[in-house]
């Protein structure tokens, strides 16, 4: 009887017992640890110098922790830990084909880094987080926001650019950016002209204020509404709508000299650098709004932009 209880007391003991492998050491230091230079000391602590070889994996606040080079502290919550003094992490070489790009590496999650090794004009190479449903390339430099500025030219018939832009009317028109005019800019920077887009110089968010100098059509007292559009690209399309704006102003009656309405409007886009947006302006069929243009002009009395990465 006695020799079975014994028996009993071993074998539940053996249960309970928490094993630790060790490789090439026998002073283990979590649940497996190996020592690739078996130079570690049979008992104790490790010293730092004998830890540079060193595969440990351990459990720690409810979660597995790994160092490579170092013991995992007892009460990290860092999963990975790595310690080599002249050593450097290397995430995965990829060739992303696009910012979109979900086949070179399959069903990418947020949160993703990978270091990508083409370099075109569309995708430079770099180290790229995968966040917002595309790859977005990590910041190499610190950013500095930098004002953009565009003058509205009044089209690409005239010499100067100067005149009234009118918009496109529709009874449709806050529905249907098809309904609307594209409007031209000049870049007072570098003095081109007609520029049919404004172009992302960064990958990121945007802010475009708008100041807009308008003729009213009719001389009443009435209500001018007018639609701003921020479109991607050439499309119309309502499913390219990066944002829009209703403008109502009340117009009176007044010589025609007279008859002058401003506001002030902010859209935001969101892109890739060198995305292009096309603005366009569009009013219903009732007393709208002309804009004024004036380009490399330094007068209130025109239509202008700013824009900059938020």
């Amino acid at each position: 009887m006695r020799i079975l209880i014994l028996f009993m007391i071993v074998c539940s003991n053996v249960i309970y017992v928490q094993s630790q492998v060790g490789i090439k050491t026998d002073n283990t230091k979590g649940a497996l640890h190996i020592d690739g230079l078996g130079n570690n000391p049979k008992t104790g602590s490790i010293p730092k110098d004998k830890t540079g070889d060193d595969l440990v994996i351990n459990q720690s606040l409810n979660s597995s922790n790994i160092g490579i080079g170092v013991i995992p502290d007892a009460d990290s919550s860092a999963q990975l830990k790595l310690g080599g003094a002249n050593s450097a992490f290397l995430p995965n070489r990829v060739k992303l084909r696009s910012a979109n790009d979900i086949e070179t590496v399959p069903n990418p999650e947020d949160g993703m880094v990978v270091y990508n090794t083409t370099d075109n004009a569309t995708m430079k190479s770099g180290l790229y987080s995968y966040y917002n449903n595309q790859w977005n390339k990590l910041l190499e430099k610190e950013f500095i926001s930098v004002i953009e500025y565009r003058d509205l030219w009044a089209g690409v018939t005239t010499s100067t650019g100067t005149g009234y832009v009118d918009p496109v009317t529709d009874t449709k028109a806050y529905e249907n950016p098809s309904k609307s005019t594209a409007l031209l800019w000049a870049n007072p920077a570098t003095k081109e002209k007609a520029l049919q887009y404004i172009t992302l110089p960064e990958t990121g968010s945007f802010a475009l204020s708008f100041r807009l100098y308008m003729k009213q059509s009719a001389n009443s007292n009435t209500r001018a509404v007018g639609y701003l559009w921020a479109m991607k690209g050439a499309s119309t399309a309502v499913k390219d709508v990066l944002d829009v704006s209703e403008i109502n102003l009340t117009s009176f009656e007044e010589s025609e000299a007279n008859r002058i309405m401003t506001a002030s409007v902010t859209l935001t886009v969101s892109g890739n650098k060198d995305d292009q947006v096309c603005i366009r302006w569009g009013a219903p069929e009732m007393a709208r709004g002309s804009l004024r243009a004036a380009p490399f002009q330094m007068i209130p009395q025109k239509t202008s932009l700013i824009f900059w990465k938020l």
